[in-house]
């Protein structure tokens, strides 16, 4: 886009006309739906603080990501009474919204709207090795007249032997040097009027750099015109982008990934002078990931300095992506290539610097459609649990998972998990250090895209909790593979596991079901535990009192365990409470019973938190569900269900929420008994739900498909509700989710759902 103004705390543009500057803690949301269309997912703009009234940093992020300045990140470093851009890509949600916040002391804002980033078709972006296109000083880009720009002077930089005649727009480091009296500079597309913007705030004797993404003219130039007094320009190349070629951007959540300081700001571990600092992204990028924009703050200079970013492996180029004097904390937007195995050469000039580095995102191929038998996702996109590249924000649209096809089955939980019906098991998202994706436990790491998990055999069941998986294999062993903090893993100790391992159980595996407390279904019909036991899960007559919530190993086992008494069993579901199927179709449960989960017509109450061995409380042995026969599947949380084979759905437990009965009880449900309507201790029909093929309980809602591949949901989670409207934030019926038709199984997780259809 040509440069447009959205926002100026100075004369209310952007503020709904309120003209005040930016307080401390304080924050607003930049409302950008007027100016971007639908389908947006991450803007462009050129952040400018005006006159602090202290020493303060600006953060920009999601208003759908968080509370204000919840991301230990910042995009703008500023001291008193300066002016000082710097050039910010943040992602947006549906409502295109930016959340902008101020730390300390009181600053004016002015941001101008450079571009977007949307689904779709568009210009792609290739990255190249940082090239000097514009330097005043020696007369390149300037056909070599050395001379500084003047006055109210303009000029034109052809960069059309930079880039193709295809390039629609180019990312250039863009630096302004001892320019000789107070002035700006602009950079716009020749041939078209100068825009009210700037993208460049210069004092006298600086020398400052900003990030300038912009769209090029005729024959593609672009022109740069100084307000006041003379200024040399440099600018070094990092990109360009063009119609029908390059790569897709993928907005991230902010995340620091580099920070040579201590906890306290100190230098711990700076870059010295001539020093080169290798950054390893491979944590928080995938593979295909080419090239990454990140904002570089320099801090603790000690010289007047320059700092340069380029790909690992490769020569340091001439160019510069940050210019320090002495003592100054200062950050620029930075678009660099990257090298093999997402990796950065970061370079220091003179003296010593300390590097700070937050990553907003990155570019890469397109993933390959899938073609059939595919993941579909939609809800809360944290740590990258949709697949689709980014991490952050919501979608509530249902959308293919790229890059897998010829699925067999599809698990939410912290990561996504897809098992293909070629054996192979897929996983995308969640937090990879040692918490559950499987790839080897390099620090905060995740996968936003899906990626196979190395070493396991061919795998033909595969379950999965919010920070553990586990697979069972053709030749029925079981694996396990996660955090590990309470010994659910199973393998005899409390250790994360960043790779798969295998269970030792005393014979061949038919399932595993997953949660705090997990099971092993034994072909034989015998089911073993491990894990939490402060609700009697492990279904043994024990009980470890003054457990819930503590990693104690005294409140759990790791090693597997029968459960004794227990046998001919065809089917589980793990959870707070725990359920087997019997061969004779007869149903048993065990654990939990505070909100009446165990279904035999009794509940405890809430004083079963701190005394759970309390009368009703929990069933430390499997017990008979006698309203329960024909079920194919059970599952839930505090609200249960159970499919029988018919396609009809039953209920039981909390109700409070209106998931039973389908609107929440107008009596006052935190009484002891228990108020009418509030708990259901034995199941009841669910009405309206027939014909189902498949259910999920997720945290506060229920996610079913049906035998015609229709998907329905209800509850009181509005994240994953495609087309909810009213008031409040429960869907108080069953009711349709629109464009799904081939949907065969469903997963719920925490404010997602994944969803397997046959056909895109």
């Amino acid at each position: 886009m040509s440069p447009t103004r959205v926002l100026d705390t100075r004369n209310g543009t952007g503020t709904g006309g309120k003209v005040a500057p930016l307080g401390a803690s304080g924050w607003l949301d930049l409302n950008l739906s007027t100016d971007v269309p639908a389908g947006t997912t991450a803007v462009v703009l050129n952040l400018t603080g005006v006159n602090p009234s202290t020493a303060t940093y600006i953060t920009a992020q999601s208003a759908d990501s968080g509370t204000p300045g919840s991301f230990p990140v910042s995009n703008l470093n500023l001291v008193p009474h300066e002016v000082r851009p710097n050039l910010v890509t943040v992602q947006v949600g549906s409502s295109r919204t930016v959340l902008i916040s101020n730390f300390a002391g009181t600053v004016d804002l002015v941001a101008d709207l450079a571009g977007y980033y949307a689904s779709g078709t568009g210009a792609g972006f290739t990255s190249i090795q940082p090239t000097r296109v514009l330097d005043t000083r020696s007369g390149t880009g300037v056909g070599g007249t050395i001379a500084p720009v003047g006055p109210h002077g303009s000029i034109v930089l052809d960069l059309s032997g930079a880039v193709p005649a295809s390039a629609t727009a180019v990312t250039l480091n863009l630096t302004g040097v001892d320019p000789t009296v107070g002035t700006f500079v602009v950079a716009w597309p020749d041939g078209q009027p100068r825009p009210t913007g700037s993208n460049l705030n210069l004092v006298p004797g600086e020398i400052l750099p900003n990030l300038v993404t912009v769209a090029l003219g005729v024959d593609r130039k672009i022109d740069l015109y100084n307000l006041n007094g003379t200024v040399d320009l440099v600018a070094d190349l990092a990109g360009y982008y063009a119609s029908g070629q390059g790569n897709p951007f993928y907005a991230l959540t902010p995340t620091r990934v580099l920070d040579t300081r201590d906890a306290a700001g100190h230098s711990v571990n700076p870059i010295g002078p001539a020093g080169v600092r290798l950054v390893d992204m491979s944590g928080w990028l995938p593979a295909s990931a080419v090239a990454a924009v990140f904002n570089l703050t320099g801090t603790n200079t000690t010289a007047r300095t320059y700092v340069t970013a380029w790909p690992a492996g490769g020569s340091k180029p001439n160019a510069s992506n940050l210019n320090l004097v002495a003592g100054q904390t200062a950050a620029n937007l930075s678009t660099v290539a990257l090298g093999a195995g997402d990796t950065l050469d970061v370079g220091n000039f003179q003296g010593d610097v300390d590097i700070v580095i937050d990553l907003a995102g990155y570019f890469a191929p397109p993933l390959a459609p899938c073609a059939s038998n595919c993941a579909i996702a939609w809800g809360t996109n944290a740590a990258g649990v949709l697949g689709n590249g980014s991490t952050g924000g919501i979608d509530m649209t249902p959308t293919q998972v790229p890059g897998v096809s010829g699925l067999a089955s599809v698990s939410a939980g912290g990561p996504s998990y897809a098992l293909g019906s070629d054996g192979t098991v897929y996983g995308w998202g969640g937090d990879n250090g040692g918490d559950g994706l499987g790839v080897g436990n390099t620090p905060n790491g995740l996968s936003p895209t899906p990626v196979p998990i190395a070493g396991l055999p061919k795998i033909v069941q595969l379950t999965s909790d919010s920070v553990d998986a586990y697979a069972v294999d053709v030749n029925q062993q079981a694996w396990a593979w996660g955090r590990n903090n309470i010994g659910q893993l199973g393998v005899g100790n409390s250790a994360p596991v960043s790779h798969p391992v295998r269970i030792s159980l005393p014979g061949p595996v038919s399932t595993v079901a997953a949660g705090s407390t997990n099971y092993a279904l034994l072909t034989n019909g015998t089911v073993y535990a491990w894990g939490d036991n402060s609700f009697g899960q492990l279904g043994n007559g024990t009980i470890t009192p003054g457990c819930n919530g503590t990693n104690s190993p005294s409140c759990y086992v790791n090693s597997p365990q029968q459960v004794p008494g227990l046998t001919g069993v065809a089917a589980l579901y793990a959870g707070g409470t725990v359920f087997a199927v019997k061969t004779d179709g007869t149903v048993w449960a065990w654990g939990s019973n505070i909100e009446g989960e165990l279904g035999i017509g009794t509940m405890g109450d809430r004083g079963c938190y701190s005394a759970p061995s309390a009368a009703n409380c929990v069933a430390t042995r499997p017990v008979q569900v006698p309203a329960l026969a024909g079920v194919t599947t059970i599952t839930g949380n505090g609200a249960m269900f159970a499919m029988k084979s018919d396609g009809s759905v039953l209920g039981w437990g909390d109700n409070t929420s209106g998931l039973l009965s389908l609107a929440p009880p107008s009596d006052n449900c935190g009484t002891t008994p228990p108020a009418q309507g509030c708990y259901f201790l034995t199941p009841v029909t669910i009405s309206g739900l027939s014909n189902t093929a498949d259910i999920s309980a997720g945290s506060g809602y229920l996610v079913a498909a049906k035998t015609d591949g229709t998907v329905w949901d209800w509850g009181q989670t509005p994240e994953v509700f495609p087309g909810a409207t009213g008031s409040g934030p429960w869907r108080y019926l069953p009711t349709e989710i629109a464009g799904l038709s081939s949907v065969t199984k469903v997963s719920a997780g925490n404010g997602y759902i994944l969803a397997l259809a046959t056909n895109p």
